[in-house]
C-alpha cells in the first residue's frame, strides 16, 4: 500500500542568498525539472540560513507541493538538488532536523528571538501546525512575525520517535545536542539577541537539561544563559507523566530507559526541577506553564491492522501538578483546553495563541523601553591588584620630589608579580631542543631581529610547544643577535608577557599586560620614566588619601603611547608575547592593540618589534598570514625525536631491550612511529611516551608497545578521553572533584587547600568533613620560610593525605596526568605549591559540557560541581576555626586565609547547579553564632541567615523563607523598632564592599569573600517574601542607610558610586522607595551632619536612575544647594569636585544630565560667576549651545601676579600639579581633551595660570553685578540668546 506525501511541508536549505519568493519556484524548476512547473511549488516562508560562519549565507525555505512531485514521492526524507552554476547542492527535507528559520525579522528592530522545542514522538514543524488535510498554517511562521516585526521565529527539531527507534540517546545527551547546535547558530556571541523559548512536552525537559548544563559552562555558557528572557512550557512533565501505554511500544528497543526516566516516580525529573527552579530563579527568568484539560488517545495496537495506532483509552498525560513549573508565578499558570499533542496547534484566529501572544508582546516591549532586569548584562568590574605602597598616601617631602624618588615611586605602582607567574610556570626546553630558530633559512628569525619589519608570528596546533619555544628564545637573549652593550647609543629592551587562561585577572587581561610591559621597558631604561611621570603626577595628586595607588587602564594605555611615541631616548623594544589566544578578552582587541604599536603614525625614537604565539585562529590568520613567522609544528619533528630518544635513553627498561639487536629495530620503529602520530605536539608526545615508559617498566615487550601506541587516539581531545576512560571505576567521582575543583578556582589553587577541598567533596555534613579533614588547630597560615615554604602545612598535609609521593601517585592513578603539582620559587618570595591542569587545552577538555556525563558515567551523585566543594570546604573551616577567627585581622586582606575567600563560592554553587547546600550550612555547630569580635563585620556569622544573605546564596534563602515565614518577620523589618533587618545587612555588606574609607585603608572581609557579587537579587527576593523597606535601624531606612555611607564623597573626596550599589537602589525604587527622601550623613570628621538627597551625591549611572524613578533635579540640601551646585563643585570649579577621580568627564557627563532635566544653579554669586561660565563653557561645548559652532574656542594664557589674582582665578581648573610652566598646562589641556586652541600671551613668567577664554572677559556676558536668582537655569531662553550673541564677536576677535 503506497503512502500518502502530499500533505507535507518540504524545508529547503542552502539556498542562494540572492534568491527572493518570487525567484525560488523559478530557481527549484532549474534544480530539477520534475517538481511539476512554477505554478506547483508554494513558497511559505524564506529565511537567511542561522550559521554565522557560513560564507556567503545561505538561505532556508519552506514549501509545499500543490500536486506531489515523483522524485519526493517515497519513503526517504532528504533529498539533494544539483545547483547549476554553484558548488552548493540544494538540500530538500521532511524531517526539519536541527534549527530552522522561519522568517528574517526586520532590520534595525530584530530584538527577540522566539525558539520552539517540539516534543516526543513529534515532528519539528508539525507539531505546531494546524492539524488539517486543507491548511498549511502553522501559527510560529505565519502569524507570529506578522504580529511582530521585531522577532525572528526559530524551530528546533530532534529524533524522538518512539516506535521502532534504534537511539539509546538519553535526555542529557539530547540536551548536549542542543546546546551544541545553539553555539552553532551563534547564540554565544555577543552580537545574539534576548531569546524566549517555547517547549513542548519532553522538549520542556531537554531543555531544562540544557540551560542547566549552560550555567555549569563557564563564561561561554552564562552569557547564553544571561540572553534566556522567558521560558513558555507546554504539557512539560515536570514530575513525570502518563508512560504505561509507552512501555509495550518501546519493549525491547534502547530508547526504553528514556521513557522510564518520564515516568511519574522518576528521581531524574525530581532532582532536574529542583535545580532548574534553582537557576531560574537566581537568573530571574520568567516561566510561563501551560497545562493540557483534555485527555488524550493513547496508542494501542490496532486489532485489524497489527499496528501501533492511537486508538487506545483516553487518559490525561500530564497532570497539572506536574505540568507547572514550580517558580512560575500564579498569574503565569494558565489552561489550555486542548489534549496533549492538539495544546500547541494553535488555528487561524485561536484565541489560545492570543493569551500566548501577549507573553510575547511584554517582552517586545520591555526589551524596547530598556527595562528588562538590568542585572543579566551587568559589566564585571576589573579587579584591582593587591599590591599597596603606603609611601604614595604621604605628602610629598623635598627629597620625595627628586628624580631619583620619583622613579622608585612610578616602578613599584607599575609592578605586579603575579603577572610573571605564567612565565616561570612554563617548562625549559628540553636538552638541545629549539637550537634550530637561530639559524633555520626558513624561519628567518635572526634576520627579522635585525630587519624593519616588525611583527613575527609563531602559530601552532595547540600542545605543540609554543610556550616553551617562546620562553627559550626570551632566556636566550644573548643569541638575539642585536647589541646589548649598556653604552650603546640605542638601548636595546627586552619585554615578555605570557598570557595565562588558567591564572589571575591580571595574567589574562589587557590591563595586567599594560602594567607589565610598562615595568619592564622603564626597570631596563630609566631615563623614559620621565615621559610619563605627569601621568603618574595626575593619578597621585588625585587619589584619596588611605588609598592604594592604581593607574586607570586609560592612563596606562596613554603611558605606553608616550613612551612608544617620544623623541628624547634611542631606545629599540623587543616584545615577546605568547599565548595570544589565552587574552580574557575579544581575540580582536589583542589584534588591534599589536597593530597600533607596530605601526605608530609617524617617525619616533622608540622602535619596537613584536613576537607572538598563538594558536592559528582565523582572526589571527586573517591579519598577520603576510607576516614573518612559521607553524611550530612543522618545525619540531627533529626535537620530538631528541626528547624521545632522552626519555627512552634514561629508562632501564628500555636500555635492558635494546640490547637485544632484534628489539633495538623494533624500538626504532617504535620510535618512528611516535613522532609520525605526534604531527608535531608535544604535549601528546609526553603524555603517550609517560604511558609507555611505564608499560614498560611493568614488563611490557616492544611489540605490546607498539600495540599500545596504535590504541592512542592521535587528536589530542580523543586521547584526553582515551585517558578518563581509562581511570578505574572507584576513582571516578574523585577524580571528577579534583577536576572541577581545579577548573573552578579562579586563581591557581595552593595544594594544602586542594587536598582538603577533595576530602571535603564526597561529605554530606560539617562533620563528615571534620571527620574527613581532622583539621588540626595549628594550622592557621604562618609566614612561611621562603626556602623551604610551609613546613606547618606540609606536615598537615602527610597526616591528613599521605606523604608528597602519595599525594603524586593518587592524582596520576585519579586523574592520569591532566592536572599536576606544580612548585614555583621567586627571587623572593618563598616556594608557592600548587594544582594546575598541566596544559591549556585540558581546561578546555574539562570545561566541555558533557565532560561529567563522560567521567562519572551519569551519575546521579555529581550534581555537584568545583564551586561546591570549595564552598564546602570553606564552611567546613569556618566551622572548626569560628573560636579562633579573633586571631585574624579581618580587616585586611594579606592575614586573610586563603579558604576565607572560598565563601562566597556558594553562591556560584547556586547559580551552576540550582541546588543549595541547606544540608551543609544547618548542620554546622560553631559557624554561625553572634559575634564575639569587635573584627568582625556587621554580624556576618550572627546566624547561617545572615551569613547566606551577605553571600547572596539565594536558593537557601528563599527555601527557608518559605518554609517558616513567621519565624523572620523582625529580622524582615516587622514588629520591633531600631532593629538590623535583612535588608539593613545587605545595604551595609555592599557598602562596605564598594567604599575605599581612610579608616579601613584597605578591602575588607566582606569583600575577600564577595568579591564579585551583586546584593539587588537578593534584595529583591527579600521585598518579595515581605521584606519592610521602611524598616528603621539607626534612624535610617535601608536606602537612607546605603546612602549615607557615601557622604564622605560629597564631603570632597572622591566619590564614584560602585554599579552593584546603583543596581541595590534601583531594586527599592522599584519597590516604592521614593527617590527624594532625605539622606543623614556624618562627615568623616564626625564634626558635624548633613541632610541632603540621593542626588547630592550621585554619579552620572546613579543620578540616572534616580531622575527615572522621579527625582527633584532640583532639591536642595541643608545648604540649600542643587544637585547641580554640588556638580560644578565649590567656586564653580569643575576641577575641583569632579565625579571621575579629578578627571572632568564624568562630571562634564553629570552636568549635562541635570541641565538636560531642568538642573537649576543657587550659589553662583557675582564673585565667582566668572568662574562658573568658564568651567561651563569647558564642560559644555560650544556646539551644544549652537549648532552653527564648528570650531573648538581660542583661550588666551595669561600668567598672572600673585599680587594680583582676583578671587575667581584662586579658583583655576588646572590641578596644582599643571602648575607652575605653560607647557604643564598644554599637556593639560591635551590630556583631558578640552576643545581649545592655546595661545600664549603671557607678559611675564609666574607661578600661577590662570585660563581666561577671550568670550568671558566680555561685559555683555556677565554684566549683572546682582547673584543670580536662586532658581534660575542657566540654559534659560534668554541667557542662550547671549550666548549665541557673544559667540561671533568671540571667533572674530580670537581670529
Amino acid at each position: 500500500m503506497t503512502r500518502d506525501y502530499g500533505n507535507r511541508t518540504y524545508r529547503v536549505r542552502q539556498l542562494p542568498r540572492h534568491v527572493s519568493e518570487d525567484d525560488l519556484p523559478g530557481f527549484l524548476i532549474r534544480c530539477c525539472g520534475e517538481l511539476g512547473g512554477e505554478s506547483n511549488i508554494v513558497v511559505w516562508s524564506l529565511a537567511t540560513s542561522l550559521l554565522p560562519f557560513e560564507n556567503p549565507r545561505t538561505k532556508t525555505a519552506t514549501v509545499t507541493f500543490n500536486s506531489l512531485p515523483l522524485v519526493f514521492n517515497n519513503d526517504k526524507t532528504e533529498w539533494t538538488l544539483t545547483t547549476p552554476g554553484s558548488h552548493l547542492n540544494v538540500i530538500v527535507d521532511v524531517h526539519f532536523l536541527g534549527f530552522t528559520a522561519l522568517n528574517d525579522a526586520e532590520i534595525g528592530i530584530h530584538s527577540l528571538d522566539c525558539i520552539a522545542i517540539s516534543g516526543l514522538a513529534s515532528h519539528p514543524f508539525g507539531s505546531w501546525a494546524e492539524r488539517s488535510h486543507d491548511s498549511h498554517f502553522m501559527w510560529l511562521r505565519d502569524r507570529l512575525p506578522r504580529d511582530f516585526r521585531q522577532v525572528r521565529s526559530i524551530i528546533y527539531g530532534y529524533d524522538s520517535r518512539l516506535l521502532r527507534s534504534q537511539s539509546f540517546q538519553g535526555i542529557e545527551d539530547l540536551a548536549l545536542s542542543l546546546l551544541a547546535h545553539l553555539k552553532a547558530i551563534g547564540r554565544g556571541l555577543k552580537s545574539a539577541k534576548p531569546a524566549v523559548f517555547l517547549a513542548h512536552s519532553l522538549g520542556g525537559i531537554v531543555l531544562k537539561s540544557a540551560l542547566l548544563e549552560m550555567a555549569n559552562s563557564g563564561d561561554s555558557g552564562e552569557f547564553m544563559l544571561s540572553l534566556v528572557q522567558e521560558v513558555i512550557f507546554f504539557g512539560v512533565p515536570n514530575r513525570g507523566m502518563e508512560t504505561s501505554h509507552w512501555i509495550p511500544m518501546v519493549h525491547g528497543q534502547p530508547n526504553k530507559a528514556m521513557i522510564q526516566l518520564l515516568s511519574q516516580d522518576s528521581h531524574f525529573l525530581a532532582d532536574l526541577d529542583i535545580r532548574f527552579s534553582g537557576i531560574s530563579a537566581i537568573r530571574n527568568v520568567r516561566l510561563v506553564s501551560f497545562f493540557e484539560t483534555e485527555r488524550s488517545k493513547t496508542a494501542e495496537v490496532n486489532s485489524s491492522t497489527g499496528k501501533w495506532e492511537m486508538c487506545g483509552p483516553f487518559k490525561v498525560l500530564v497532570d497539572k501538578e506536574s505540568a507547572v513549573q514550580c517558580n512560575s508565578h500564579r498569574s503565569d499558570v494558565l489552561p489550555i483546553n486542548k489534549s496533549h499533542s492538539e495544546m500547541v496547534k494553535f488555528r487561524e484566529g485561536s484565541e489560545d495563541y492570543s493569551i500566548l501572544a501577549r507573553y510575547i508582546f511584554e517582552l517586545v516591549e520591555d526589551i524596547a523601553l530598556g527595562s528588562q532586569d538590568s542585572a543579566k548584562f551587568k559589566a564585571r568590574p576589573q579587579k584591582p591588584h593587591s599590591t599597596s605602597w603606603s609611601s604614595l598616601d604621604d605628602p610629598p617631602s623635598s627629597d620625595a620630589e627628586k628624580e631619583a624618588d620619583l622613579q622608585v615611586l612610578i616602578l613599584s605602582s607599575l609592578d605586579i608579580p603575579d603577572t610573571q607567574y605564567r612565565f616561570h610556570k612554563v617548562e625549559d626546553s628540553y636538552g638541545p631542543t629549539f637550537k634550530w630558530i637561530w639559524e633555520d633559512s626558513n624561519a628567518m628569525f635572526r634576520s627579522w631581529l635585525k630587519n624593519d619589519n616588525p611583527i613575527y608570528w609563531i602559530g601552532g596546533k595547540p600542545g605543540s610547544g609554543k610556550s616553551t619555544i617562546m620562553k627559550y628564545i626570551f632566556n636566550n637573549y644573548q643569541d638575539l643577535g642585536v647589541q646589548t652593550d649598556e653604552d650603546s647609543p640605542r638601548k636595546h629592551i627586552r619585554v615578555g608577557f605570557f598570557f595565562h587562561d588558567r591564572g589571575s585577572h591580571f595574567q589574562k587581561s589587557f590591563e595586567g599586560l599594560l602594567y607589565t610591559v610598562l615595568h619592564q621597558i622603564l626597570v631596563q631604561e630609566r631615563r623614559l620614566i620621565r615621559v610619563i611621570s605627569h601621568i603618574f603626577t595626575r593619578i597621585r595628586a588625585i587619589k584619596s588619601k588611605g588609598v592604594r595607588l592604581e593607574w586607570p587602564i586609560e592612563a596606562l594605555s596613554e603611558a605606553l603611547d608616550c613612551i612608544i611615541k617620544q623623541n628624547s631616548v634611542s631606545a629599540n623594544v623587543y616584545l615577546f608575547l605568547d599565548a595570544l589566544d589565552e587574552y580574557g578578552g575579544s581575540p580582536n582587541e589583542i589584534v588591534s592593540f599589536i597593530k597600533n604599536l607596530a605601526y605608530p603614525s609617524g617617525k619616533f625614537m622608540t622602535r619596537i618589534k613584536i613576537c607572538f604565539s598563538s594558536r592559528i585562529w582565523n582572526v589571527f590568520v586573517d591579519e598577520f598570514q603576510g607576516c614573518p613567522g612559521f607553524k611550530i609544528h612543522e618545525k619540531t619533528l627533529p626535537d620530538i625525536l631528541a626528547y624521545i630518544n632522552g626519555n627512552f635513553g634514561g629508562n632501564r627498561s628500555i636500555t635492558r631491550l635494546e640490547a637485544d639487536e632484534s628489539e633495538r629495530k623494533k624500538m626504532e620503529e617504535l620510535k618512528t612511529a611516535l613522532v609520525a602520530k605526534a604531527e608535531g605536539v608535544f604535549l601528546w608526545v609526553k603524555l603517550v611516551v609517560h604511558e609507555l615508559l611505564e608499560a614498560c617498566t611493568e614488563g611490557a615487550t616492544v611489540v605490546e608497545l607498539l600495540e599500545g601506541l596504535a590504541s592512542f587516539p592521535g587528536e589530542l581531545e580523543a586521547l584526553y578521553i582515551h585517558i578518563v576512560k581509562r581511570i578505574p571505576g572507584k576513582f571516578r567521582l574523585e577524580a571528577y572533584a579534583m577536576l572541577e575543583i581545579v577548573l573552578r578556582s579562579e586563581f591557581p589553587i595552593k595544594e594544602y587547600d586542594f587536598w582538603l577541598a577533595v576530602l571535603c567533596s564526597s561529605c554530606q555534613t560539617i562533620d563528615d568533613c571534620k571527620a574527613r579533614i581532622s583539621v588540626p588547630e595549628n594550622s592557621l597560615p604562618k609566614k612561611p620560610n621562603k626556602h623551604e615554604g610551609n613546613t606547618s602545612q606540609e606536615n598537615a598535609l602527610t597526616n591528613i593525605a599521605g606523604s608528597k609521593d602519595q599525594r603524586q601517585r593518587r592524582i596520576k592513578s585519579r586523574c592520569g596526568g591532566l592536572i599536576e603539582i606544580l612548585e614555583v620559587r621567586g627571587l623572593e618570595e618563598p616556594i608557592t605549591v600548587s594544582v594546575q591542569f598541566m596544559h591549556q587545552t585540558v581546561k578546555d577538555f574539562v570545561s566541555k559540557p558533557g565532560f561529567r556525563m563522560l567521567i562519572t558515567e551519569e551519575d546521579n551523585e555529581s550534581a555537584e560541581n568545583g564551586y561546591s566543594y570549595l564552598a564546602k570546604y570553606a564552611i567546613t573551616q569556618l566551622d572548626s576555626k569560628r573560636q579562633t577567627l579573633k586571631e585574624i585581622n579581618l580587616t585586611y586582606l594579606h592575614s586573610i586565609p586563603p579558604w576565607f575567600s572560598y565563601l562566597r563560592y556558594g553562591s556560584r554553587s547556586e547559580s551552576t547547579t540550582g541546588l543549595s547546600q541547606t544540608h551543609l550550612i544547618d548542620s554546622s555547630s560553631h559557624a554561625f553564632h553572634p559575634k564575639r569580635h569587635p573584627q568582625e563585620v556587621y554580624g556576618l556569622f550572627d546566624s547561617a541567615m545572615t551569613f547566606a544573605i551577605v553571600m547572596n546564596l539565594q536558593i537557601y534563602v528563599d527555601s527557608v523563607l518559605r518554609t517558616n515565614p513567621s519565624k523572620f518577620e523582625k529580622y524582615m523589618g516587622h514588629g520591633q523598632t531600631n532593629f538590623c533587618s535583612y535588608l539593613h545587612t545587605i545595604v551595609r555588606a555592599a557598602a562596605e564592599q564598594d567604599v575605599y574609607t581612610p579608616s579601613t585603608q584597605s578591602y575588607n572581609a566582606v569583600q575577600a569573600m564577595r568579591e564579585l557579587d551583586d546584593l539587588s537579587d537578593m534584595a529583591n527576593l527579600l521585598l518579595e517574601h515581605k521584606a519592610n523597606p521602611k524598616a528603621l535601624y539607626l534612624g535610617k531606612t535601608p536606602f537612607q542607610m546605603l546612602f549615607s555611607d557615601y557622604y564622605e564623597g560629597y564631603c570632597g573626596e572622591t566619590n564614584i558610586i560602585d554599579q552593584k550599589v546603583v543596581n541595590l537602589a534601583e531594586t527599592f525604587l522599584k519597590h516604592g522607595q521614593d527617590a527624594n527622601v532625605t539622606i543623614r550623613g556624618t562627615t568623616y570628621t564626625g564634626e558635624r551632619s548633613m541632610k541632603l538627597k540621593a542626588l547630592h551625591i550621585a554619579d552620572t549611572r546613579l543620578a540616572q536612575v534616580l531622575l527615572d524613578y522621579g527625582a527633584d533635579v532640583n532639591g536642595l540640601d541643608q545648604n540649600r544647594e542643587t544637585p547641580l551646585d554640588i556638580a560644578f563643585g565649590d567656586s564653580g570649579n569643575l576641577w575641583e569636585k569632579g565625579k571621575d577621580s579629578g578627571i572632568p568627564a564624568e562630571g562634564y557627563k553629570l552636568i549635562l544630565l541635570l541641565l538636560n532635566h531642568g538642573g537649576c544653579i543657587t550659589k553662583t554669586r557675582k564673585r565667582n560667576h566668572d568662574v562658573f561660565l568658564r568651567n561651563f563653557f569647558l564642560a559644555y561645548p560650544l556646539h551644544s549651545i549652537d549648532p552653527r559652532i564648528k570650531d573648538p574656542p581660542v583661550l588666551e594664557l595669561r600668567e598672572v601676579p600673585r599680587r594680583s589674582r582676583t578671587s575667581s582665578e584662586r579658583s583655576s581648573p588646572l590641578t596644582p600639579s599643571h602648575s607652575g610652566n605653560l607647557s604643564a598646562v598644554r599637556t593639560a589641556m591635551h590630556n583631558q581633551n578640552l576643545p581649545a586652541v592655546i595661545h600664549d600671551v603671557s607678559s611675564r613668567p609666574s607661578p600661577y595660570i590662570t585660563l581666561r577664554p577671550s568670550i568671558f572677559l566680555d561685559p555683555s556676558i556677565h554684566s549683572s553685578a546682582e547673584p543670580l536668582d536662586e532658581r534660575a537655569n542657566p540654559l534659560s531662553p534668554q541667557l542662550k540668546q547671549r550666548f549665541r550673541d557673544a559667540i561671533p564677536r568671540f571667533f572674530k576677535r580670537a581670529r
